[in-house]
């Protein structure tokens, strides 16, 4: 019985984003598709790194989604290891753009707007409680002036007949 040594690295393709689809991503959030294969001794695991970043083991999975990606171009790196450590990486590139600045602009605006609105919303309706409190307050006081005045004596009415 003989051993087999396995010194080939394993075959790796990205199959998304690549080509076209690595132009531009209009999300915040990619999601990187690939296959790999080795016919020595088996695909082990994967690893993936964005923009040269540490590498994450993804296990045996042949998909994983980066979120909370900031505009600009970035670098996706996959490596493939086999049983016997051979490695094989491959590089993708994509740019994120979730926006033109003018819709981005746009969209912040609204927002603005809308909160100024709430803000305003919500003092309007304090100044009117507070208002409306004192009003109770000023209203109570005159009737407990009023109580307080002495009565006035009424005079017995005099009949027609008398």
């Amino acid at each position: 019985m003989g051993f087999i040594v396995d010194g080939t690295p394993p075959t790796l393709t990205i199959l998304s984003p690549s080509g076209d689809d690595a132009q531009i991503s209009q999300s915040t959030f990619v999601t990187i598709m690939w296959s790999g294969r080795d016919d020595g001794s088996g695909i082990d695991y994967y690893e993936i790194r964005i923009n040269g970043g540490q590498w994450r083991d993804v296990g045996r999975s042949t998909e994983y989604t980066f979120s909370g990606l900031f505009d600009g171009e970035h670098t996706v790196d996959i490596r493939a290891v086999d049983k016997a450590g051979n490695q094989q990486v491959e590089r993708a590139t994509f740019e994120v753009d979730p926006g033109s600045p003018s819709e981005l602009f746009t969209m912040q605006l609204i927002l603005l707007v809308m909160m100024v609105i709430a803000v305003i919303g919500l003092l309007t309706l304090v100044m009117f409680w507070k208002y409306h409190k004192e009003q109770r307050k000023f209203h109570k006081a005159e009737m407990l002036k009023e109580s307080k005045k002495k009565p006035l004596k009424k005079k017995p009415l005099k009949r027609k007949d008398d």
